[in-house]
């Protein structure tokens, strides 16, 4: 048991003192495993013998143009004059560098344009603009053919992102997450609702090799694999929800999803209880890169997965948040209404260094000083690595 003065100041716990809650989580929590940071995806993205193979070499020359046009934009944004008259840049305040995920981002603005699915005066100039960069390697003479060719250049560009950043994902070693093992098995946590933002399968392994039942929206096994119902068992008492996709999610047409029991099979193998093919599946993972990613949140499995949080936000008090660096607005949004919803409303926060965070993010600056000083967040300054679960009671 908890001990009483801790039973009575968690608002999420019961008179028995157990602890219902969500485990909020971001990529931070992948680093210890192995996995790289989002700096490291993109390092691993440009280097140029991933261009020999398999692709069109002019990929490597756009994102080169895309890395510089975004880079000029950090540093030469926001001007203002000078006492003495001469101008000067603010740059962009809470983003510093370019990411694999604005790239793709960028890329995507051009398919997007492309399709006349993006009703954006800025899209189509930011789409001439990169015409006029990128002529000396694009195909055609006339401009049209040339913006022709852009568009389907970027949507392939888009799609290496995807395929890069599932393989770099990949790991069959899990280290640094025993706090979620712990918290799965203690009788003090009746329900774990695991929220994550990561592509990665980390929680589904140590989850799995640790004999623990979860449930993550996806039916019993067809065959090799497993098709998403949107149906969360509550006899099984932890609950996985994946804002962002998962590099084990694949689309079957335009409105289903499938999972392989095995990551490593050869999708075009993937048969159904009955034995048969399961013909038409996109060999891309259906998961959420680059700032373009909220414009997805309202469709499809993505949709379900979000539906799921905001019913999750209304019915918990407590979340337990680490890993995450408070760089998506959206879900900034979604997390700051939850504070202030209601008073009981507790997020007990991981991490070694929290003003980095609030120095990184605006939503949390504006939140952050007013609610550790009201006991509505708790910043706990070490890493989920570090963490038991009597740290937790300690803390609080």
């Amino acid at each position: 048991m908890l001990p009483r003065e801790v039973i009575n100041i968690i608002p999420g716990t019961t008179n028995e003192g157990r602890l219902i809650m969500i485990l909020f989580l971001g990529s931070g929590v992948s680093l210890k495993s192995g996995l790289p940071s989002v700096s490291g995806i993109k390092t691993e993205l440009l280097k140029a013998e991933r261009f020999e193979a398999n692709c069109d070499p002019r990929l490597l020359d756009l994102f080169n143009i895309l890395f510089d046009l975004d880079t000029d934009y950090l540093r030469n944004s926001a001007p203002f004059k000078t006492n003495n008259g001469k101008y000067g840049f603010t740059g962009q305040i809470f983003r510093s560098e370019t990411t694999y995920e604005d790239l793709f981002y960028l890329a995507k603005q051009i398919v997007l344009n492309g399709e006349g699915l993006k009703a954006d005066i800025t899209a189509e100039s930011f789409t001439k603009l990169l015409r006029k960069k990128s002529r000396s390697f694009l195909k055609g003479r006339s401009k049209i053919d040339q913006i022709i060719d852009l568009h389907k250049l970027a949507d392939e560009a888009a799609g290496f992102i995807e395929t890069v950043v599932s393989d770099l994902l990949r790991t069959v070693e899990v280290v640094g997450l025993d706090l979620i093992v712990e918290l799965a098995k203690s009788p003090l946590v009746p329900i774990l609702n695991i929220v994550t933002l990561n592509h990665d399968t980390l929680v589904e392994q140590l989850l799995a090799a640790n004999g623990i039942k979860f449930s993550d929206g996806f039916g019993e096994y067809d065959g090799n694999v497993r098709w998403f119902e949107d149906d969360y068992s509550h006899e099984i008492k932890v609950h996985i929800i994946k804002l962002h996709g998962s590099i084990n999610w694949f689309p079957q047409g335009s409105d289903r999803i499938l999972k392989p029991a095995d990551l490593g099979t050869v999708i075009n193998e993937w048969k159904n209880h009955k034995g048969e093919l399961i013909k038409n599946v996109n060999p891309t993972p259906s998961f959420l890169t680059g700032v373009s990613k909220v414009f997805s949140y309202s469709r499809g499995i993505f949709a379900d997965q979000h539906y799921s949080f905001q019913k999750l936000l209304r019915d918990n008090k407590v979340m337990l948040m680490s890993g995450y660096g408070w760089g998506d607005i959206p879900i900034n949004f979604q997390l700051q209404n939850w504070l202030a919803r209601k008073d009981e409303n507790l997020l007990i926060l991981l991490h070694q260094d929290p003003m980095a965070l609030v120095n990184n993010s605006l939503e949390l600056r504006h939140i952050y000083s007013k609610y550790k000083g009201n006991g509505k967040i708790i910043p706990i300054e070490q890493w989920l690595s570090e963490t038991s679960i009597s740290d937790i009671s300690k803390s609080l």
